[in-house]
């Protein structure tokens, strides 16, 4: 709002309430009167803004200062924990003890599982035609007797001749990969 038409041609503002509205502007332009030196409400609003700072570094201060101790605190706690046992491998080992103390009394020997090996950089796979890849399920591990296993359609690795313990193909042998869990590809006989 510059001159006395300014704002005349918006909607709802004619020439004269324009020219009320600048003279108010213009009353308001004149008792404004700036004061360079600080006034009282000025020393306090001041004051208030640097006792909050001061209030702010304080805390960040107290902060800073527990961080050490709370670093030896997460350090030793994750060192307990450690250095405690997994109880899910706990109760995984139990099982296994159990699983071997049921073999032995029904005079069943105890398969031997090759400990999984790490994939081979490079390695070629072979495909087969009539192979298949399917990945997840529980098996049991049987021990090969034929000459050469397939290679891992995923990661290469030697694989192991298996039998399905559940789903349509229960009780049907099939390929699965020697680093199971890690790795879940299967192969079709």
């Amino acid at each position: 709002m510059n001159g006395p038409d300014q704002g005349a041609g918006s909607p709802g503002i004619g020439p004269t309430y324009a020219a009320n509205l600048m003279a108010w502007r213009q009353e308001r332009v004149k008792r404004f009167v700036y004061d360079p030196k600080p006034n009282a409400q000025d020393q306090v609003a001041v004051g208030r803004i640097r006792a909050d700072i001061q209030h702010q570094a304080g805390q960040f201060r107290a902060e800073l200062a527990r961080g050490p101790d709370d670093l030896k605190r997460i350090a030793q706690a994750t060192d307990q924990r450690r250095r405690a046992a997994d109880p899910l491998l706990l109760k995984i080992h139990e099982q296994r003890m159990q699983i071997h103390a049921d073999l032995k009394a029904l005079g069943i020997d105890v398969p031997s599982v090759p400990l999984p090996q790490r994939p081979v950089p490079n390695r070629p796979t072979t495909t087969h035609p009539n192979s298949t890849i399917s990945t997840g399920g529980n098996a049991t591990v049987t021990t090969v007797t034929k000459s050469a296993p397939p290679n891992c359609p995923h990661c290469g690795s030697g694989m192991l001749l298996r039998q399905a313990r559940r789903g349509h193909s229960r009780g049907k042998p099939f390929w699965g990969c020697r680093r199971f869990p890690a790795c879940s590809g299967t192969r079709n006989i």
